[in-house]
């Protein structure tokens, strides 16, 4: 197939420097208005030279790394103490790759990554019937983020101000306050990151929307079951209902549909998952970019089983698409899943096939999501039955 020719992203390009040069500035900013570091900075320039003080830069500008991370772990222990605080249980505390999940047994540490998340606190709302959703207490939750990032910076600067902190701490410091501000600064006021909603505009949309609440409810109580070993196929059929019209677009309902889709492929209802599949598929572009390619990977082996054309599994599986889902086989289940769907059934390479199902193996050994692990086991039980030549593409 001949791929067409992608056209240069001007107006992303530009904004991309645009917010890189904000951020540089705020970067340069802080530091030079801490006086003990302006101090430090111009005297060491002077004495040291130029390379000595480059040296300096780009160890303020690694410490500025070091605070970023710090602070998405507070930003995450700011969800799990607010959520704690009203009436939520804990289920999962992921930051980068690493995640803590619990179980009804105990704790158990995984790895398990998200595109475009840097970290996740996921809870399980105390109230446990669907007809109460709408009394979800949810506010605190979404803000703890943004409180416990704003109040650490605040007292970063605190500190700053009575000018007992060295050269180092006071770099700390002043990174911990630049980080702790824009976080809370991208997270808490109501807007939409590369499409996905961020808390604040959560917040704003559930304090005037009971069904979104509702969404909301159905998708952290899944979410919490699934992870104790509940198959969504266990789960009350009501959880999945999305009526005909209903906006595909908007990620709550999408992910509605998601879920409902997985659940049709434990089921082995695979014309089903096909249909609704394809109907996420059709919002194009008005899917969260995560949705667009998390749909093609689940579509993709209800595809092959009911015999779909070769040019429909090359639309699906693209060359974008089948990247992630490589990227991803080695914290998501599923997507292993998809890999070795794609190794076997598609590139038909024995080899490579054989690998993807030792990696697979391996990860079910030790997943963290039991509810994932008993689907996807049970769902390459199933693949291990079909003959290659009744499903490969040929």
């Amino acid at each position: 197939m001949t791929q067409p020719k992608k056209k240069i992203p001007i107006k992303q390009t530009l904004k991309g420097l645009g917010i890189g040069v904000a951020i540089g500035l705020c970067y340069a900013g802080t530091l030079l208005a801490v006086p003990e570091l302006r101090s430090f900075l111009i005297t060491q320039m002077d004495e040291r030279g130029f390379i000595f003080f480059m040296v300096c830069w780009m160890s303020a500008m690694l410490i500025c790394v070091a605070a970023f991370f710090v602070q998405i772990i507070i930003h995450e222990a700011g969800h799990l103490i607010c959520g704690l605080a009203t009436g939520f249980r804990m289920v999962s505390f992921r930051v980068a790759n690493i995640i803590l999940v619990r179980h009804d047994d105990g704790w158990q540490f995984g790895r398990f990554s998200i595109a475009g998340t840097g970290g996740q606190c996921l809870m399980e709302p105390a109230i446990d019937h669907l007809k109460d959703a709408h009394n979800m207490p949810y506010a605190w939750y979404l803000a703890g983020g943004v409180i416990a990032n704003m109040a650490t910076a605040i007292v970063a600067i605190v500190i700053l101000c009575l000018h007992v902190a060295g050269v180092v701490m006071s770099c700390i410091l002043a990174m911990m306050a630049l980080t702790g501000v824009y976080l809370a600064i991208t997270n808490g006021i109501p807007m939409k990151i590369g499409g996905v909603a961020n808390d604040g505009d959560n917040i704003r949309t559930l304090r005037h929307d009971t069904e979104a609440r509702r969404l909301l409810w159905i998708q952290l109580k899944a979410n919490a079951v699934y992870t104790r070993g509940i198959r969504f196929c266990d789960m009350p059929q009501e959880w999945f209902y999305a009526s005909e019209d209903a906006d595909v677009g908007n990620y709550l309902y999408a992910t509605i549909i998601g879920m409902r889709a997985s659940r049709e492929i434990e089921n082995f209802d695979f014309e089903a998952a096909y249909t609704d599949l394809r109907r996420l598929r059709a919002a194009g572009s008005r899917l969260l970019e995560l949705l667009q390619m998390e749909t093609a990977c689940e579509l993709l082996l209800p595809a092959i089983i009911l015999h779909r054309p070769r040019y429909e599994i090359e639309a699906i599986m693209d060359q974008k698409t089948e990247q992630y889902a490589r990227t991803y086989a080695h914290y998501m289940l599923s997507r292993a899943v998809t890999v070795y769907v794609i190794e076997r059934f598609i590139k038909r390479d024995k080899a490579a096939t054989e690998k993807a199902l030792q990696q697979f193996e391996k990860m079910a050994s030790r997943y963290p999501t039991k509810g994932e692990q008993r689907s996807c086991m049970e769902l390459m039980d199933y693949l291990q039955t079909l003959n290659d030549e009744d499903y490969a593409i040929n």
